[in-house]
């Protein structure tokens, strides 16, 4: 990164290091729903690093957004605008290194979001390449279900933000398998796997992999187990050179590896330097982990499994009578 970035966010580098922050800066994020929730989402994104941010909202502006937008103008207004080309410019002058575009979704003139779902799914579908997140703000049961169901098949993340008055929820969907490669921040080192042999190979993008044949010593798990695809390694050669890479894949004693580069090395393309490490150490520095998330759908279809919440519901609903339905109602939707 440059000097000028590290400069802009020095203390967001404190908290989330360089790899964080340049995880953020690749993001791209599309937002659908340009309220006032989804306009603050679209702002902390922006001034976060995010670099590329799509929105959409075709609903069009009236004087009740001016109490929860902040880039609503009076033209806007008196122009009939829809929020997501009122909001536009005032998102784009928050940091320049940001592209802030609306979906190119053609809405015919129609100002409903509902109706807009089968466009917005196919912008969506022929566009999940080029996206890395979709946020959703607010908007209607319906919606959220339609756009849930779509992006938990693409494996594409999304986040539904809601906002009630003083109460408000989160869901979050990152796909039905989400890896997690650090969890705490802490080094969780594996028994040392002895290297027998070593080969480089370059791939069509010039990058280095390492071809890497093991001895396995002794442990619960398999070579396959311990290092699965994504896992962080460390390599250590018998002159105590140590070069850290990432697991592409493993059988049962061959492990290929994508080394990550160092500056500091400029003899990653010379094979010699690499016969170094024959004979010496590879070892897993983190420890991956699974997480299986359940698409929109399949969460509203759950029963409240929270003892606390159970008790709290069939307190009220007793203690208010046929009034408690629907209090009781709002707070099984509040809890979910």
């Amino acid at each position: 990164m440059t000097s000028f970035y590290n400069q802009d966010y020095s203390r967001q580098l404190l908290a989330y290091g360089e790899n964080g922050q340049s995880l953020l800066r690749k993001a791209k994020v599309l937002i659908v729903g340009i309220n006032g929730i989804g306009e603050q989402i679209a702002k902390y994104l922006i001034l976060g690093g995010v670099e590329v941010v799509t929105i959409f909202d075709p609903t069009i502006v009236t004087a009740f957004d001016f109490s929860d937008m902040v880039f609503v103008q009076q033209a806007s207004l008196e122009n009939g605008d829809p929020r997501d080309k009122a909001v536009l410019n005032g998102l784009q002058g928050l940091n320049e290194r940001a592209k802030v575009t609306i979906a190119d979704i053609d809405c015919h003139g129609i100002s409903d979001m509902k109706s807009m779902v089968p466009a917005l799914l196919a912008f969506v579908s022929n566009n999940a390449s080029d996206l890395t997140h979709v946020v959703l703000a607010g908007q209607d049961n319906s919606v959220r279900s339609s756009l849930g169901t779509l992006c938990h098949d693409l494996s594409l993340p999304i986040t539904m933000a809601q906002s009630d008055g003083l109460m408000g929820r989160i869901f979050n969907d990152f796909g039905a398998i989400f890896t997690i490669l650090d969890k705490d921040g802490e080094a969780e080192y594996t028994p040392e796997q002895f290297i027998s042999s070593i080969t480089t190979v370059m791939d069509e993008q010039g990058s280095l992999k390492l071809e890497v044949t093991v001895e396995q010593t002794d442990h619960d798990e398999s070579i396959t187990m311990l290092f699965r695809p994504k896992c962080p390694v460390e390599l250590r050669s018998t002159n105590s050179d140590l070069r850290k890479g990432e697991v592409i894949s493993a059988s049962e004693k061959t492990i290929t590896i994508r080394v990550i580069p160092d500056e500091m090395v400029l003899d990653d393309k010379n094979d010699d330097y690499w016969q170094r490490f024959a004979g010496g150490e590879l070892r897993r520095a983190k420890i991956v982990q699974d997480i299986h998330f359940h698409s929109y759908d399949q969460y509203q279809s759950l029963p409240l499994n929270d003892d606390t919440s159970r008790s709290l519901l069939s307190g009220i609903k007793q203690r208010h009578g046929k009034d408690g339905e629907l209090r009781l109602q709002l707070l099984q939707w509040l809890y979910r």
